[in-house]
């Protein structure tokens, strides 16, 4: 079953670019989607997004998914726009963004797998080695913490099922009671996401992993992540020429 942020295991052009240009595009996107303000650009980044979507060969449905799970997300959104007046192109442009960004970290994240995530982060930051930052054992516990995020999702899912099939309905009730049972369901999901905590940690402690013998390099690089730098290159010329050069 897939969870959000898993690696997605298919053949693409996606999943064979390097993961150092994986990370450089997705800055540079990050970059693009914090400063536009015009529906032009907005077209042109959704298209791109949407290029990207196809061309990682992953099933549309899975994306879809992702942007669900963030709908509360976009009513905040929509409610802080309301509340500070914004016009209802802000509006619109910002739950576009918010939609965006998840959308382009989804691709990243299901064409990518944890040992390339590690390797590409200790590449990124080793220059802080020099400055005695353990770099290697911030990137695990980083990979480890993404890892982390479907788990508890799980387990949160399991706990509120195992509730309502003993009873639990909170249509009626006070806050009071809502709290409480809120707040014995967070203590059970902490306590199985740290029971699963202490299993992986064994397993780690039984194979004797050391991080210092584990590298994992996936340096190659090919056109396609020329193109892909070259293309986001381009799109932020394009804002600049847009949208800063030309008012």
């Amino acid at each position: 079953m897939y969870n959000i942020l898993s690696y997605y295991n298919t053949q693409s052009d996606m999943h064979k670019m390097n993961v150092i240009y994986k990370f450089i595009c997705m800055f540079l996107f990050i970059c693009i989607l914090l400063f536009f303000k015009s529906y032009t650009m907005l077209f042109v980044v959704t298209i791109y997004t949407l290029i990207l979507i196809v061309s990682s060969n992953v099933p549309l449905k899975l994306y879809l998914n992702n942007i669900k799970i963030i709908t509360i997300l976009i009513i905040f959104v929509v409610l802080l726009n309301l509340i500070f007046n914004k016009n209802i192109d802000a509006m619109i442009l910002s739950i576009s963004k918010t939609i965006l960004i998840v959308l382009y970290t989804s691709v990243i994240a299901v064409t990518t797998t944890r040992s390339e995530i590690v390797n590409g982060l200790e590449t990124l930051f080793s220059p802080l080695n020099k400055i005695k930052i353990p770099v290697s054992n911030i990137a695990l516990s980083f990979s480890l913490s993404i890892r982390f995020i479907p788990i508890i999702l799980k387990q949160s899912n399991k706990v509120l099922k195992s509730q309502i099939s003993r009873g639990l309905d909170l249509k009626g009730k006070s806050v009071k009671i809502k709290i409480q049972s809120l707040t014995s369901i967070i203590i059970a999901v902490f306590m199985l996401s740290f029971k699963k905590v202490d299993y992986i940690s064994a397993i780690m402690k039984v194979r004797m992993y050391n991080i210092n013998k584990c590298n994992i390099k996936n340096n190659s690089k090919s056109y396609f992540d020329l193109f892909m730098l070259s293309s986001h290159v381009l799109i932020l010329i394009l804002y600049f020429l847009k949208e800063v050069i030309i008012i």
